[in-house]
């Protein structure tokens, strides 16, 4: 794979590991915990956090990253105005 940013793929392999090491503090009983979006707990956070590695994933494996129809697998609703969905497609198209 060529870097499109030369040290993209470095910056993005740290910030994974960052954000994996900050996930792999959280314990079962924090997961009710609020965070700075009152509309999210950290439970919520996480699996939103898990559903967009697992769509920049498939982005990387497939070439395509974008809206689309929901993976039946993820358990997503498919409503994108679902903070709830952790499996909404378009997650990372407006960051990227």
């Amino acid at each position: 794979m060529t870097d499109l940013v030369p040290g993209a793929a470095g910056l993005l392999a740290g910030a994974v590991s960052y954000a994996l090491s900050l996930c792999a503090l959280v314990v079962p009983g924090e997961m009710s915990l609020p965070t700075p979006c009152p509309e999210w707990d950290v439970g919520m956070l996480l699996a939103h956090l898990s559903a967009s590695m697992a769509d920049l994933e498939a982005g990387i494996r497939t070439g395509r990253l974008g809206p689309g129809p929901p993976d039946p697998a993820s358990g997503a609703s498919g409503d994108p105005g679902d903070p709830g969905d952790p499996g909404d497609p378009g997650d990372l198209v407006g960051v990227l």
